[in-house]
């Protein structure tokens, strides 16, 4: 994309419907970055920078992230952080600032806080939505906001996919490249997912604090510990399932679930059917 510019900036005031209803935004830009281009500071709102080409680092809660072409960084700009770009390898960057009432909630679903680096499984796709994003602002039609909100809502929604994506890949690969503690807690995981299991006692396990594991596990598996536990407790039941033999309820039970009716539920979030659909599914 170029602009005959090495930036562009394009500011924007939200409405007060587009506050109370929609993702709201309040800039969106592209930035063609010198090879000295780098940021300190903290700010307003959140942002998303798609790099379009280029590499480069963000220093995000005392940790340093590489950032290459295709990746996004989701930022809450509240929270103080720096990102430069490789001065043999410039940044090309289409970003958005923004908020709204559902901001929080994907930052805090998509891990933000923890890792703020998301690889696309579609460049292509997601560099689309950036630069529609910004010629939308370029032209701005009647109903420019509704259609930014869209174009932002599809933007969070193949981030969150693209981690389920990679939580499916490594769920049937799990012990692939993981650090020893992490294929050590997996490994107790699948020998106790019948049993209650507390953060606590697998990171007592592997001699690690709670707190880090809990880093360290989310970082390495793209899931929290509770999640693994579930989606590994779902993977089982599936296949107990498969035996007529057993009950529904008893297999609840035999994958660590006392409340029969909670682990249906639990299934159905996951697999899309009840454990009596799915049985009919299969037979």
């Amino acid at each position: 994309m170029s602009f005959g510019e090495r930036y562009r900036t394009i500011a924007h005031s939200p409405s007060e419907n587009a506050r109370r209803f929609l993702f709201c935004v309040h800039d969106v830009g592209w930035f063609d970055c010198s090879p000295c281009y780098g940021m300190n500071r903290t700010y307003y709102y959140y942002q998303l920078k798609y790099v379009v080409r280029g590499s480069g680092r963000v220093i995000w809660q005392n940790r340093s992230f590489e950032v290459q072409a295709g990746d996004i960084f989701f930022l809450d700009l509240t929270q103080k952080h720096q990102y430069h770009t490789n001065p043999h390898d410039p940044w090309e960057l289409l970003w958005v600032r923004f908020d709204g009432v559902q901001a929080k909630e994907y930052f805090d679903m998509l891990g933000g806080m923890d890792d703020p680096i998301f690889r696309t499984g579609d460049p292509e796709r997601m560099k689309k939505h950036f630069a529609d994003l910004f010629e939308l602002f370029q032209n701005r039609p009647a109903g420019m906001e509704l259609s930014a909100s869209c174009i932002l809502t599809n933007i969070l929604t193949d981030m969150a996919l693209g981690n389920i994506d990679r939580i499916t890949t490594r769920l049937s690969n799990p012990r692939l490249g993981y650090p020893n503690e992490i294929q050590t807690a997996v490994s107790y995981i699948e020998s106790h997912y019948s049993c209650p299991l507390k953060v606590e006692d697998i990171a007592n396990h592997v001699h690690l604090s709670p707190y880090y594991f809990s880093r360290l596990f989310r970082k390495t598996t793209g899931c929290t510990v509770m999640e693994y536990i579930m989606k590994h407790r779902v993977q089982e039941a599936k296949r107990l399932l498969a035996d007529l033999s057993h009950e529904i309820g008893t297999v609840a039970e035999l994958v660590g679930f006392c409340n029969h009716s909670y682990f249906a539920k639990l299934f159905a979030r996951h697999v899309g059917v009840s454990p009596s659909r799915y049985r009919q599914s299969i037979r």
